[in-house]
């Protein structure tokens, strides 16, 4: 794989993206972007030597099982649906798979990342010129109505069935699923950059 240093754009809705099924499957997309050729790469692979192009990245089903501690079977099912939702293709060299990114140049263009803060700011200075119900007078009437409202603390008590079920998504669900599903969008994103860079020191 290539081991040089880069860099890739993105951004934070990626997480909520329609082109993923899943929260691992977003992270393994992530991985294999990150790890892709930024420019035409000579590297060696399991002992073969291999030209990659910009945007590919050749890996094993088997090592990409490893790394995120899933079955192969489970890895060949996300890389299917990366392909289906046009997010990556892949190839075969002699043994080998090739993977590609096929919006590569998307996560790589300054460009990009300009027309897309532009469009923020529009949308933000929309958003100025509307009326906030919160500061009228209905705004502060309604605020103070359910802020009165009592809360009963018997139906926020969890159930035995609510804590079996709790047991049984930890035990299905990938630790990557687990902490989208608990943590906050930014501790979350912090917890998969760590994810990223312990896989990063261990190649």
């Amino acid at each position: 794989m290539n081991d040089k240093q880069g860099w890739v754009l993105l951004h934070r809705k990626i997480w909520d993206s329609k082109d993923f099924n899943s929260t691992l499957e977003t992270v393994i997309f992530i991985y294999l972007l990150t790890k892709a050729c930024h420019e035409p790469t000579e590297v060696i692979y399991r002992r073969k030597k291999i030209l990659l192009q910009r945007g590919e990245i050749c890996i094993a089903l088997r090592d990409l099982a490893k790394k995120f501690e899933i079955t192969v079977k489970r890895v060949r099912t996300i890389l299917k649906n990366l392909e289906q939702a046009q997010n990556l293709s892949h190839r075969r060299h002699k043994t080998l798979s090739v993977f590609f990114v096929i919006k590569y140049h998307k996560y790589q263009s300054l460009e990009n990342q300009k027309a897309q803060k532009k469009a923020q700011d529009k949308a933000h200075r929309t958003n100025n010129n509307k009326i906030n119900i919160n500061n009228t007078s209905i705004g502060k009437k309604y605020d103070n109505k359910f802020s009165m409202s009592k809360i009963d603390i018997k139906s926020s008590k969890p159930s035995l069935k609510d804590l079996k079920q709790i047991i049984y998504e930890n035990e299905s669900m990938s630790e990557f699923e687990i902490a989208r599903k608990r943590l906050s969008s930014d501790r979350f994103e912090e917890f998969v950059k760590n994810k990223l860079a312990t896989e990063t020191k261990s190649n």
